[in-house]
């Protein structure tokens, strides 16, 4: 399954459902709202998606029934959700004011308050998640035009590190 967006304007993004053949299926949410990032789980049941400008959340839609739930408050932006590998938590970044960016753990049915797990004065944009659970992939955009792969571990003591640099800035990545 394939899920992206199109749209010349703001106004005309729509989140659509399409067979391999090209032929729409369905839609979800509404027509003219601003979607960027979406992300299926691995069931295929939901969709994380960040939602808003300029100021922007992340919301997971149940997509049998067309229903969203909010699950990021605060922040400037609050984006690039991952859904952990059983789908029970995603992680996201959340932009502040005061140039903060704050990667978060959180359950994806909204219950609880989100965890952080890192804060930087960079961007820490995660990417994947490890299949173990253990470790997410983070873009750490150090520099311009300069990706820096981070691996950022979940739990107990163990440390970050930067994978690699690359001259390039490849869009996504994974364990």
């Amino acid at each position: 399954m394939l899920a992206y967006q199109v749209g010349e304007s703001v106004m005309d993004l729509q989140l659509a459902w399409f067979d391999r053949a090209g032929k729409r299926l369905g839609r979800l949410g509404d027509k003219g709202a601003y979607y960027f990032a979406p992300r299926l789980s691995h069931d295929g049941k939901r969709l994380a998606v960040m939602m808003g400008d300029p100021s922007a959340d992340v919301w997971i839609y149940e997509i049998n029934r067309g229903v969203r739930t909010r699950l990021s408050f605060g922040g400037l932006v609050n984006s690039e959700p991952i859904w952990s590998p059983d789908d029970q938590h995603i992680a996201f970044m959340s932009a502040r004011q005061d140039n903060r960016n704050i990667l978060y753990e959180k359950l994806s049915n909204g219950a609880g308050s989100e965890t952080v797990v890192q804060e930087s004065n960079v961007l820490l944009s995660p990417t994947n998640w490890s299949p173990d659970g253990q470790f997410l992939l983070v873009d750490t955009g150090a520099e311009a035009g300069i990706t820096q792969i981070g691996v950022v571990p979940l739990a107990g003591d163990q440390k970050g590190f930067n994978f690699m640099p690359s001259p390039r800035s490849p869009f996504r990545f994974r364990l």
